[in-house]
């Protein structure tokens, strides 16, 4: 997302309608990743984090080391770092480069809905 805009906002009623998606969507991200054949993971990237609802539900359903939220708000950033323990987080326009280097699984959900041009 571009720094200085977000689609749907960044205030609480955006943050509380993103925690109510993780809700209703977690089933179907724990069907995801029980799929995968990697069981531990040394490095996560929850792209277009959010205030934390897709990356909380990350770090209940994987085993991982490091778990980094990269997100444009300040704002989202803040109540993730605040939901989820131990969480690293950069405040970055996640369609520029990376902030973190080699990550064995980058993950974004709802990302591309609020891109300005996805």
């Amino acid at each position: 997302m571009t720094r200085g805009t977000y689609t749907f906002g960044d205030g609480d009623l955006a943050a509380a309608r993103l925690w109510h998606l993780g809700r209703v969507f977690e089933p179907t991200l724990a069907a995801l990743l029980a799929e995968l054949p990697q069981r531990r993971w040394a490095t996560v990237v929850d792209l277009g984090c959010g205030p934390g609802a897709s990356t909380a539900s990350l770090a209940r359903l994987l085993d991982v080391d490091r778990l980094v939220g990269v997100d444009a708000s300040a704002a989202f950033l803040a109540e993730a770092v605040g939901q989820v323990p131990d969480l690293e987080v950069h405040e970055a326009d996640v369609t520029g480069p990376l902030p973190v280097a080699a990550p064995d699984l980058l993950y974004a959900r709802y990302l591309l809905a609020h891109l300005p041009d996805p």
